[in-house]
């Protein structure tokens, strides 16, 4: 049969092919949620999570029921905002791309590509209708949301302006309503002002010793504020641009900054620490403790009441009210829900500052609370079975071949457990995967360097039924289950009667995946920028064919479409007799074959040719008759060095466990019965 090879017309790009494992409905997030957003006009909370999914939440109801779900993005996303009065979004990913969404038909009107690097934040001009987007590619670019919307076939391209000036990463993103006033910060630890209308630079503030990670501006556009790694936030004057106040009140860095609708001066500040603040900038020496999460805060938003929506590095999101704080206050207060920066600067010691302190705000009026999160994983040696522990320290055993769960083994230790389950070490299997949970979930990679590394007997995968000697590629299997809808341009079936027209045959005889799991095709090393997403099911639905057609990698599309046979990996290897035996060499010493070759096999065929040869020693034996009535592996014994092989170890397995040189193997033999007078001289 054809074996694989490249197609000179595909694409050569370097593309991986991931699938994701997961329930079909999943109504909650798995993992921190990065960014929030709310739309006062339908009463909705969106929430940005590091699951790749954009989940939309009615907060009117008491239940704050999961509405809509918005799922393209194939990595975390960053940043969401609403726009256009809560008819669209528009959302930004460590994908590198960012997406503009229709929220009443949940459908993904535009991707654009522009940034090369994860994109970070977003801001939004409302009276303009304006995007600013900024990543770690150090750049930060405006869009023109009509432009966006109309978006088409026929105009398939957008201009874009570009802010020149940053050097390195870009970490937050704000802008007023007129877009008059852009302020960008990053890791240059400064924050660029920018004048929106013109697209040219106004100054640089200087201050801040880490990086930016929050900024806010006036309506007015005449302040800023800005919340730093160092754990300070400051209010600037960009009309004399300069630091009007610092507050630090926090120990740890400030990732998030929210301001009062009415009152630009009322901050409220929290991060890394967990603690939330607020803080009057007229009297930045003083700063409330309102509330303290149960992870560090990466954003805060506020609703129609004034209330607090604020999200962690975990699945779930707490609503707070600072109005029952200051109802509560007076009762409360007793010098403990209150800190100035002086007594902060002049504590000993961080963590006594704040232990030292009590939040106005016990506990959240209503938290919607995420699933635990896939956070670490194993790959058993078959190269099958994952270990996965997530955040509620549950053991789960998975297999990546049919996408689902085989066992939950509770909170158990995670390492014993790996070791509990590796099989005994006889067989080695080469990785043809990656397995990673930065979704919170499992996701399994393909790529074009060991993908098709591994070949197993089918037996051995639990194929009793598999006729004798068929070797299945676990990296080729897998592709065909991926791919098993998926018709390529140009092939559909036109003629029944016409076999050349015929619908090649899809699928595989021995795994099938759940048409729900999620696949990506994504450019391979850092940047990760994904060229296509569809669902297993969903590729036959597909509908324009040559969307996928146009990015499949030359390495995957003719093991797919064409059904070639991955290359054979063969181990060549000398088979030559020890020195302490009487048995005679072959005739021809070094040997190639399958990776997958038992050493039971190659005693039978040794066994086969010692007998038969006529000038064998074992044939001129006396012993020859009992050599004949036992089984190879009772008179012969094969050894790699002083190692005697176990007939159940392959090829492959000796080479890693006891060859580990990069020279051809050598592999000696001799008769059990001579093993044992030398260890009896020896004695």
């Amino acid at each position: 049969m054809a074996h694989a090879g490249r197609t000179g017309t595909l694409p050569r790009q370097k593309l991986n092919i991931s699938y994701v494992i997961r329930d079909e409905v999943e109504p909650d997030h798995r993992g921190g949620i990065n960014s929030l957003c709310y739309d006062s006009q339908r009463k909705r909370l969106y929430t940005a999570g590091r699951d790749a999914i954009i989940r939309g939440w009615d907060v009117s109801s008491v239940q704050k029921k999961n509405v809509v779900q918005l799922e393209h993005h194939t990595d975390w996303v960053n940043d969401a905002i609403v726009i256009r009065k809560g008819q669209y979004l528009l959302s930004g990913s460590s994908d590198t791309s960012l997406k503009l969404w229709d929220i009443a038909s949940g459908l993904c009107r535009a991707s654009l590509r522009t940034h090369n690097d994860y994109v970070r934040c977003l801001a939004y001009a409302e009276d303009v209708n304006l995007a600013v987007s900024a990543g770690l590619d150090s750049q930060v670019y405006t869009w023109d949301i009509e432009t966006l919307l109309n978006l088409s076939a026929k105009q398939p391209t957008i201009d874009t302006r570009k802010l020149h000036g940053h050097k390195r990463s870009v970490y937050s993103v704000a802008c007023n309503p007129s877009s008059s006033v852009i302020v960008s910060g990053g890791t240059e630890n400064v924050v660029r002002v920018w004048d929106g209308r013109t697209h040219t630079k106004v100054c640089k503030l200087k201050g801040h010793q880490d990086n930016v990670r929050a900024l806010l501006v006036s309506a007015d556009g005449t302040q800023c504020l800005s919340g730093s790694s160092d754990g300070s936030v400051r209010l600037w004057s960009l009309g004399q641009q300069r630091c009007v106040a610092t507050v630090r009140c926090h120990d740890m860095g400030v990732w998030s900054l929210l301001t009062h609708p009415d009152k630009f001066n009322l901050v409220y500040s929290s991060g890394r620490d967990r603690n939330v603040f607020l803080t009057d900038m007229r009297v930045p020496d003083t700063s409330e403790f309102i509330a303290r999460e149960s992870a560090p805060v990466t954003k805060m938003v506020m609703d129609d009441e004034t209330r607090l929506w604020i999200a962690t590095t975990d699945s779930s999101v707490s609503l707070w009210d600072p109005c029952a704080a200051v109802e509560s206050e007076p009762a409360a207060t007793n010098g403990t829900s209150s800190i100035s920066s002086q007594e902060k600067a002049g504590s000993s010691s961080k963590e006594a500052s704040v232990s030292s302190t009590v939040p106005l705000l016990q506990k959240p009026v209503f938290t919607i609370t995420g699933r635990p999160a896939i956070v670490k994983t194993q790959l058993l040696n078959n190269r099958r079975h994952v270990l996965a522990l997530d955040t509620s320290d549950s053991v789960v055993l998975w297999d990546v071949f049919i996408g689902k769960k085989l066992r939950e083994f509770g909170k158990v230790n995670f390492d014993e457990t790996i070791d509990s389950l590796q099989s005994d070490g006889k067989i080695y299997v080469p990785n043809w995967c990656t397995i990673s949970s930065s979704l919170g979930y499992l996701m399994v990679t393909l790529d074009e360097c060991d993908c098709y590394s591994t070949w197993v007997w089918a037996v051995a995968c639990g194929y009793e039924n598999a006729e004798p000697g068929t070797k299945l590629n676990l990296g080729a299997i897998l592709l065909h289950a991926i791919f098993e809808y998926w018709i390529e341009a140009g092939t559909q079936q036109q003629d029944p009667g016409n076999p050349e027209n015929a619908v090649p045959e899809r699928g595989n005889d021995y795994y099938k995946l759940d048409n729900h799991l999620p696949v990506f095709l994504c450019e391979a090393g850092d940047s990760g920028r994904t060229m296509f997403r569809s669902t297993v099911g969903d590729l036959k639905n597909l509908g324009e064919p040559s969307a996928l057609t146009d990015v499949m990698p030359g390495w995957a599309h003719d093991i797919i479409v064409k059904r070639y046979i991955p290359k054979y990996v063969k181990i060549t290897f000398f088979l030559a007799p020890a020195k302490e035996t009487c048995l005679r060499a072959l005739r021809k010493d070094r040997l190639s074959a399958h990776d997958v070759l038992d050493m039971q096999k190659l005693l039978e065929h040794l066994h086969e040719f010692l007998m038969t040869s006529e000038d064998a020693v074992m044939q001129r034996d006396p012993r020859n008759a009992t050599w004949k009535e036992k089984e190879p592996e009772e008179v012969l014994e094969i050894l790699v060095g002083d190692v005697v092989l176990d007939p159940l170890m392959d090829l492959r397995t000796v080479r890693y466990f006891f060859w580990k040189n990069s020279a051809d193997m050598r592999i000696k033999y001799r008769l059990i019965e001579e093993s044992s007078s030398n260890t009896s001289e020896t004695s």
